[in-house]
């Protein structure tokens, strides 16, 4: 009786053992198959993002006549706002993102008005001016400072720092990178102004900028590349036709355009476009002002006043969006 308990006690024990066994050769077994299908998955989403990059790579990239930008198109040098422009008889941010936000759209106009740029997908027409939206808002600033009355902005965004900084709403960390952005906004306009800039000196320094080689990835930068060479080219080109500038001057022209690079683009959008559309970023309002325009159907045609109309809702319809 004994023996035979002690054989049960045995058999349940080793039953026992043999179910503890089992459950954790299965447990083992379920970890080292979620971690192959985890792995198996994660080299699927590489396997299509390198195929999309690839595919985007090749859509992207198009021949290029190496004389495309030789002789500029008449609307790519024009760039000019309409009137009227936002009336500054009550001087605050308002009046500010306003103005700024009609630059913003005119240089979004321009870069469409480009026949090489037209030829790009759209994901890499967004890519590109998220990629140099400040930059053209920077030039454009510089070109259109008389249309802009640029002094009375620039005073309205320091006045607003400084109110700003008496109700403590802005850090002094944050309140200096403001300031130091803004001295460095007029910094580099006084030296184009030094310059006297024609229009056609303008419109190649935006090409510069838009199919700058600096792109943030790989598919962009081949895209940019062939094209920024090419108008390497034609802006040295345009000096050795001119008879009004030396060569020299090319050289010049873009040292001293090299701090455009320089303004991060959340300091611009504070300084320019807070009232306006709050914590909605440029980069997301992009795509809108992009499939707005494309919608007119003709990307030559001028911008006109009721564009701006459009343009004026874009707070409301970023944000439902």
């Amino acid at each position: 009786s004994i023996t035979q308990h002690s054989i049960s006690m045995n058999n349940n024990m080793f039953m026992k053992n043999l179910e503890e066994d089992y459950e954790e050769t299965f447990a083992e077994s379920h970890d080292l198959f979620l971690s192959e299908k985890a792995l198996i998955l994660k080299s699927l989403n590489e396997l299509k993002d390198n195929l999309k990059e690839k595919s985007e790579e090749s859509n992207g990239t198009t021949s290029i006549d190496p004389k495309v930008f030789d002789y500029l198109h008449p609307s790519l040098v024009k760039f000019q706002l309409p009137s009227p422009l936002p009336s500054p008889s009550q001087l605050n941010s308002q009046f500010v993102c306003e103005t700024a936000s009609r630059l913003l759209f005119l240089s979004v106009n321009w870069a469409r008005k480009s026949s090489v740029f037209q030829s790009l997908p759209n994901s890499t027409q967004v890519s590109l001016l998220r990629n140099s939206w400040s930059d053209l808002f920077i030039l454009g600033l510089a070109q259109c400072r008389d249309q802009l009355n640029l002094p009375v902005v620039l005073t309205v965004i320091a006045s607003h720092l400084q109110n700003c900084l008496g109700q403590d709403s802005l850090s002094l960390a944050r309140t200096r990178q403001l300031v130091n952005t803004l001295n460095k906004i007029k910094e580099i306009i006084n030296r184009m102004e030094e310059l006297s800039l024609e229009p056609e000196e303008f419109a190649y320094l935006r090409l510069c900028s838009l199919f700058g080689p600096d792109q943030t990835s790989s598919s962009l930068r081949k895209v940019t590349e062939p094209v920024s060479d090419c108008v390497l080219s034609s802006f040295r080109i345009f000096y050795q036709r001119s008879k009004r500038h030396n060569e020299g001057r090319f050289a010049k022209l873009l040292l001293r355009t090299i701090p455009l690079r320089s303004f991060p683009p959340d300091l611009l959008e504070e300084l320019f476009f807070s009232g306006l559309i709050g914590n909605v970023k440029i980069d997301s309002v992009i795509p809108y002002i992009l499939n707005m325009e494309a919608g007119d159907g003709n990307s030559n045609q001028e911008v006109d006043e009721g564009d701006f109309d459009q343009e004026n809702n874009l707070e409301e319809t970023s944000l439902t969006d």
